[in-house]
């Protein structure tokens, strides 16, 4: 699953919540896939990488004042991102 998530975080982060219930309920495994473009908090991406989700930059993570993107890049594990 590829997910593009701007300024959703939370309500992304309730709506996979909810999903992966269904799917458990339904006797399937979750899923799993990459946070595509991603511009998050540090909390927010660990949520995600904590749900299996790899991390994908955009090229916002170069901006000199965009340190909140370049928190949450520094965490992400290399096999990860």
């Amino acid at each position: 699953m590829i997910i593009h998530c701007r300024d959703a975080a939370a309500a992304m982060a309730e709506a996979l919540t909810s999903f992966q219930q269904s799917r458990r309920a339904a006797g399937l495994a979750p899923v799993t896939g990459v946070m595509h473009c991603w511009g998050g908090t540090p909390e927010e991406t660990q949520w995600f990488l904590d749900q299996g989700f790899f991390i994908s930059f955009s090229g916002t993570v170069t901006f000199k004042k965009a340190e909140q993107i370049q928190a949450s890049a520094r965490m992400v594990p290399g096999d990860r991102s």
